[in-house]
Formats: C-alpha cells, structure tokens, sequence
C-alpha cells in the first residue's frame, strides 16, 4: 500500500498526522535532502512545507511520486 509522507518542520504538519499522514520532522539544507533521498518507494505522495521545498533542489526526483508544497 502507498503511503503519503509530510516533509518538514514537524510542527507545520502536526495536523496532517491525523488523517494518516506520516510526518518526517527535517529543516534546513542538510536534513531535507537527506530525508527526501531516504523516502521508500512505498510513498506515493510528499507534502512539503514550504521550507523544505527551499532546501531541495530545483527539479525533484519524482521515482514515480507526487509532490506538491502547503500553503
């Protein structure tokens, strides 16, 4: 089964847990790309705070997953 995964200051994604979402706490240049790189293939769909949308690089490998940032 695909997972969704919210990436960012845990914080920001606290209610997201609730509905099922896995919350991957990460911040700043160094932790974000680390923890987008380790993510399974069993994630389908990434939310990202808008700050962990900084920290990763331009063009994202998407290995077949979704993204989109949070307002």
């Amino acid at each position: 089964m695909s997972r969704v995964v919210g990436l960012g200051a845990a914080v920001e994604l606290l209610g997201y847990e609730l509905v099922g979402v896995d919350v991957v706490d990460a911040r700043g240049s160094q932790e974000v790309p680390a923890a987008w790189a380790g993510l399974g293939d069993d994630v389908a769909l990434v939310l990202l705070t808008q700050e962990a949308r900084r920290a990763l690089p331009g063009e994202l490998d998407q290995r077949d997953r979704l993204w989109v940032v949070l307002p």
